[in-house]
């Protein structure tokens, strides 16, 4: 799942008209109102908002207002600021929320808290997250037990790790890794050693069928899922012992 997806930014109401200077919508007389980015003019500023609402060239944080070129844009910002809150594995694609709607929002779709995955039913919920507690997987930075790696993994990319971890860290320890080509594509390493935003590149590639990943965590999804190299694969579990000792 990559964040650059445009189903990112799914809102459930227009937001108010923004303020913020980054912005490119102004209302330049009583009857036009003008989207400068677009280069459209609306008579009602209804029109407006609902055209911002409903392009891809706009991406509000519904927080601070600001208007953002692209949805991957907006995620690392609501990443970075707190501003909004990510659920990555929503049925419709990731989906943001305000902080004052995320628990409502996790009880309306019985979602596990720590791998973001949504249940049928609160007793399955229940379930799910015993499964996490019986879990053969540690997390490399906290006590919390996983049934997989790659839920492990989304856990520590999502930012909710006591430890501090994002997936800024798990990318740069993962390209410091002595075996770092054979899973990462070389012209990339040094944005990821450095924290930098890659955008929509796909800088993981599964050592045994070539496929190229954005997120670490999926490409142990992948890896989990049958590809032939398994997690016992020499790579694999190369790269799981060094992440784990940097913890």
């Amino acid at each position: 799942m990559s964040l650059a997806d445009p189903s990112l930014v799914n809102p459930t109401s227009l937001p108010r008209r923004p303020r913020h200077p980054d912005t490119m919508h102004q209302s330049t007389t009583m009857q036009s109102h003008d989207c400068e980015r677009c280069a459209r003019s609306f008579s009602l500023l209804f029109q407006l908002l609902q055209h911002i609402h409903d392009s891809p060239a706009h991406n509000p944080c519904l927080a601070c207002e600001r208007d953002f070129p692209s949805a991957r844009a907006l995620s690392l910002h609501v990443q970075l600021t707190g501003h909004m809150r990510i659920c990555h594995r929503c049925p419709l694609g990731p989906t943001l929320h305000l902080p004052q709607d995320w628990d409502s929002h996790l009880i309306a779709f019985n979602v596990c808290q720590c791998c973001d995955r949504h249940c049928d039913s609160p007793a399955a919920l229940r379930e799910h997250e015993a499964a996490h507690a019986a879990g053969p997987v540690i997390c490399f930075g906290c006590p919390q037990a996983y049934p997989t790696h790659s839920s492990m993994l989304h856990h520590l990319e999502s930012g909710l790790c006591t430890s501090g971890c994002t997936f800024r860290t798990l990318n740069r320890d993962a390209a410091i890794c002595n075996h770092y080509c054979t899973f990462l594509h070389a012209p990339l390493r040094e944005d990821l050693l450095l924290g930098r935003n890659v955008g929509a590149e796909k800088p993981f590639r599964c050592p045994e069928c070539f496929m190229w990943f954005a997120w670490i965590s999926e490409l142990f999804e992948h890896v989990e899922g049958g590809c032939g190299v398994g997690m016992e694969g020499d790579v694999i579990r190369a790269l799981v012992t060094w992440m784990e000792g940097r913890y």
